[in-house]
């Protein structure tokens, strides 16, 4: 091919296929070391998932998932208590936690929150502290998530990148501004989230590549 031929190297951010990249840019100082995007948003989203403040509710998640998951019989009471209390309400399938695909709890917890008062009903009480949890984990998330299923696009450049990053920020932020009194989501966990939000951009954006595209696409003069 030739390295003239070669702008740049990407992956997932594993010590292996990091160190690869970095040994790769030493020997071809020309080439650009860069992050995969769809990779470093699953990561982040990651560590926003193991805060304490969501342990207890996806614990819960992954044992309601994982009961519903092997048990014919609580799907078909589940059924029928939509049946009984929704008429021709649709009963949505629960999403099911896996180890490979990406935002996996997020899609899980939107499932559960939509039939969770209808599990509810089958149990003798609710927990509200685990309801509160997941809406709140539920509303953090959701912008990351979007943003890498947008970015999984064949169609995504680098400018796209740098785009949903900033559509990231500005969502959170809009979110904790409106306050715990509206969104319920404490001052603390509010930090911590902006925190790992800080942590995992400057550890992406290491050069100038994803501003530059995004000050040089045409398209993204809507924007500016």
């Amino acid at each position: 091919v030739g390295r003239d031929r070669i702008a740049a190297t990407c992956s997932d951010s594993t010590s292996v296929t990091k160190g690869a990249r970095r040994e790769l840019c030493k020997e071809v100082t020309t080439i650009l070391d860069l992050c995969d995007a769809c990779h470093h948003i699953h990561n982040t989203i990651g560590n926003i998932t193991k805060l304490p403040d969501f342990k207890f509710m996806i614990t819960t998640l992954k044992a309601i998932i994982g009961y519903f998951g092997r048990s014919v019989h609580a799907r078909a009471m589940l059924r029928k208590q939509f049946d009984e209390e929704s008429g021709d309400e649709k009963v949505r399938a629960l999403q099911k936690i896996g180890k490979t695909r990406f935002g996996t709890f997020w899609t899980a917890a939107v499932s559960l929150c939509q039939s969770l008062s209808k599990i509810r009903d089958l149990v003798i009480k609710g927990d509200i502290k685990f309801k509160r949890r997941l809406v709140q984990y539920i509303a953090i998330v959701e912008p990351f998530i979007r943003s890498l299923w947008s970015l999984e696009s064949s169609t995504a450049n680098a400018a796209d990148v740098y785009v949903f990053w900033l559509a990231i920020a500005a969502h959170i932020r809009e979110l904790f501004n409106k306050g715990e009194v509206q969104t319920g989501i404490p001052v603390i966990l509010a930090e911590e989230v902006i925190n790992i939000f800080n942590d995992r951009h400057d550890e992406f954006f290491e050069n100038d590549l994803y501003f530059t595209a995004f000050a040089l696409d045409p398209s993204a003069y809507i924007f500016l």
